[in-house]
């Protein structure tokens, strides 16, 4: 505000070092004329003022725009960074996850390798050397001449009232057996009845009686060939245990 005894004034205000400043006041004592002539002197002598002032405008304009691009730019590298972040966070949890996967698969291999060992091992201290003499009788016993999984060919006499068990044990006890397995007759081609390792541990897990090698519907000669039954998502195991 200004003090004035005349009315109506004009004030003219100027910018002048980043303030608007009053340069001057123009009463009503002037005539049309001389007013646009005052007004037109006053703007010549302080158009330095005006010219500095729209110049400081200006570059102060272009300064909030360059800070504004910067603060675009900086937003947009953010952005980046967290999505670069985020997939690279997800890239670590599933090869974490996979890591994890794989440990917990070999771990379960380990497991079922070992459980194959033992049983193979337990297999193998129940074999003993009680085989049929040479002259029993002939009705009593069975030869039986078995091909392996990997093709090798074993032979063993049993007695007519062996358990199926006895001759699925000395088939486990192979180094070369499947963790789980099954025997069959060559010709026709068709189960042992009884003799597969789900089927008698079914049966022990029941109490049910295991059938002699009689009852299984073996006779006095036989050729007969072993079978993986290691289920499929057992594969990566299976390969394992018959290569052991």
């Amino acid at each position: 505000m200004f003090a004035t005894r005349s009315y109506p004034t004009s004030a003219i205000m100027c910018p002048i070092r980043n303030r608007m400043m009053l340069v001057a006041k123009l009463s009503s004592e002037h005539t049309p004329v001389t007013f646009v002539s005052r007004l037109k002197e006053i703007k010549f002598s302080h158009q330095y003022n005006v010219t500095e002032a729209q110049k400081e405008r200006e570059r102060l304009q272009a300064n909030q725009s360059i800070r504004s691009e910067q603060d675009r730019a900086y937003a947009q590298a953010l952005e980046v960074d967290k999505e670069k972040m985020r997939v690279r966070n997800e890239e670590r949890a599933e090869t974490a996850k996979v890591e994890q996967l794989q440990k917990d698969k070999a771990e379960v291999r380990r497991n079922k390798k070992l459980q194959h060992e033992k049983r193979r091992a337990l297999c193998a201290s129940k074999l003993t050397d009680d085989e049929p003499a040479p002259n029993a009788d002939r009705n009593s016993i069975i030869q039986l001449r078995i091909k392996l999984t990997n093709g090798e060919k074993v032979g063993r006499t049993f007695n007519t009232s062996d358990k199926i068990d006895v001759l699925h044990d000395f088939v486990y006890a192979q180094t070369c057996s499947p963790r789980s397995l099954r025997v069959l007759k060559t010709y026709p081609r068709q189960p042992v009845n009884g003799c597969s390792t789900k089927l008698i541990d079914q049966a022990l897990a029941d109490s049910q009686p295991l059938l002699t090698l009689t009852e299984s519907g073996l006779v006095t000669m036989e050729t007969l060939f072993v079978e993986s039954t290691v289920e499929s998502d057992d594969d990566d195991s299976s390969s394992d245990e018959e290569t052991s």
